[in-house]
């Protein structure tokens, strides 16, 4: 089942090395743990810290976005708050804080919290879906990639074959001793799955279900699925 959104990637890594665009104007960047994962960080310093019954997360907008472009954040930022004790509260003077900007190099975020400003990149052109801006703020939460879970490759297969050259470590399994799935099952629905087709240099499947069925469920972004809001509630106890 999925949340879905009316109006309706990336990531996470100690330190932004590069970024390289993707479907649908988004981008990943590259770091200490590859380009991989399944759901949350294990390490728990890299998860934003809890008061009381929230976990309240400061930001700022540039004010390079357009009113629509600034409203549009700030509805992504909502759907966290309907569903989850994550709150995202504009930044006074705190020191770490989220740093939401437009760049010319695609959509991506670092992995959980790091420490001082914190980059999410938006670019204007390509990164303005819902579902995308939700994307990248789940990355900063400490979560990656659905498809690279460390047993990913029991629900789907990846086609080597049609990946572009120098991208296949998009395509990389995270090690469960980093990271965990919280006890909840593959989702195919879940926001941080690549299409079907993602980094194809043939127009063929680089991801691939074993159930035609689940084909077209990878790779939405249109808001979160049941499982992305209980493994959101489960890293933080919510």
């Amino acid at each position: 089942m999925k949340f879905l959104i009316l109006q309706v990637f990336v990531i996470y890594t100690c330190s932004l090395i590069y970024s390289t665009p993707i479907e649908d104007g988004e981008s990943e960047s590259v770091g200490e743990y590859g380009r991989d994962g399944r759901t949350g960080i294990l390490n728990t310093t890299r998860r934003w810290s809890k008061n009381g019954n929230l976990v309240r997360i400061p930001y700022v907008i540039s004010s390079e976005f357009s009113s629509s472009e600034r409203k549009m954040i700030i509805d992504a930022e909502d759907q966290f708050h309907e569903y989850t004790c994550i709150r995202f509260v504009p930044r006074t003077n705190e020191v770490d804080f989220l740093n939401i900007a437009p760049t010319d190099d695609g959509c991506y975020s670092k992995l959980g919290r790091v420490g001082g400003p914190q980059l999410v990149s938006l670019q204007k052109n390509g990164c303005f879906k819902l579902g995308i801006i939700m994307h990248e703020l789940i990355h900063t939460l400490g979560f990656v990639h659905m498809h690279s879970d460390y047993d990913r490759d029991r629900y789907v297969r990846i086609n080597e074959e049609n990946i572009q050259d120098g991208a296949k470590d998009q395509f990389n399994v995270v090690s469960s001793l980093n990271f965990t799935h919280f006890n909840t099952p593959y989702d195919y629905d879940s926001l941080m799955h690549y299409d079907g087709k993602a980094f194809n240099k043939n127009g063929k499947y680089t991801i691939e279900t074993y159930n035609p069925a689940d084909q077209n469920r990878i790779g939405q972004r249109e808001g979160f699925s049941s499982g992305d809001i209980r493994r959101i509630n489960a890293m933080y106890n919510c």
